[in-house]
């Protein structure tokens, strides 16, 4: 665990839009009352972001194409809200003009974790 506070740069409100993106997509696909964990830990002079959710996931097969533009999981389970399927393309291409990257894993016992790093 780091000693004091974990200073990165980064644009705020950019990487607040980052954050808001990952939180709306783990809500809406999350059942009701299910926790969302959010976590920051330092990495090699940066910063790793995690958001954890218990929704559905996303299948194996389709988890590489989920961060381009207008893309959208075939599965109807993941509409259960509407979009246009930019959310992850455009938190994808600020994590990228930070120097940074994003991916996604399945979580282990079932939902999403959406992971960034901040140079």
């Amino acid at each position: 665990m780091a000693e004091g506070p974990l200073v990165i740069s980064a644009d705020p409100d950019k990487l607040t839009d980052v954050l808001i993106i990952l939180l709306d997509n783990a809500i809406n696909y999350s059942p009701p009352r299910s926790e969302i964990e959010v976590e920051v830990l330092p990495q090699d002079g940066g910063a790793i972001f995690s958001v954890k959710d218990r929704g559905p996931g996303i299948p194996l097969k389709e988890s590489e194409g989920i961060f381009e533009r207008f893309y959208q999981l075939e599965d109807s389970r993941h509409h259960s809200s509407t979009g246009m399927g930019l959310g992850l393309f455009i938190a994808r291409e600020i994590v990228k003009g930070h120097g940074g990257r994003i991916w996604y894993e399945a979580r282990e016992g079932g939902g999403s974790v959406f992971c960034f790093t901040i140079p």
